[in-house]
């Protein structure tokens, strides 16, 4: 739950994207463009200097700090938000996007195998069905 003190990550993605607006958008994230990206690392690492909710939600759709940051590909900053308590088991609204998927979906193996083991066997069976069988992250040496 966000307290009053408490600063939002998604509030810090809307001040890095569009820093003349006073309203919120919460329609801009589109992690496929660079600029978006920079947004998430830049709101991440003004995290670790307050206080914050490492489960805080997108009031849309439900995804989590976790699973934006996933998408960064800096593990350092998915390993920072799993030990101030991230749950990496938390499901979207629509109980399809979670964070080992992410990290499958954008091809990070190292965030893939540091996520993995922390992660509830029905979730990462259900990343092993939802990719093919060759996919990177099933070809462990």
């Amino acid at each position: 739950m966000q307290g009053k003190n408490m600063i939002s990550f998604f509030d810090l993605v809307e001040q890095e994207l569009y820093p003349e607006s006073y309203l919120p958008k919460r329609y801009f994230y589109d992690s496929g463009k660079e600029e978006f990206r920079q947004a998430y690392i830049k709101a991440c690492l003004k995290l670790m200097k307050t206080e914050f909710d490492p489960n805080e939600r997108l009031i849309d759709g439900g995804e989590t700090i976790l699973m934006y940051v996933v998408q960064t590909g800096r593990l350092d900053l998915v390993k920072f938000l799993v030990e101030a308590g991230a749950n990496v088991n938390l499901l979207d609204y629509d109980e399809i996007t979670f964070a080992l998927n992410e990290a499958a979906e954008c091809g990070w193996k190292e965030i893939y195998d540091y996520l993995a083991p922390l992660t509830s066997s029905e979730l990462r069976l259900r990343v092993e069905k939802s990719l093919p069988k060759d996919y990177w992250c099933f070809n462990k040496k």
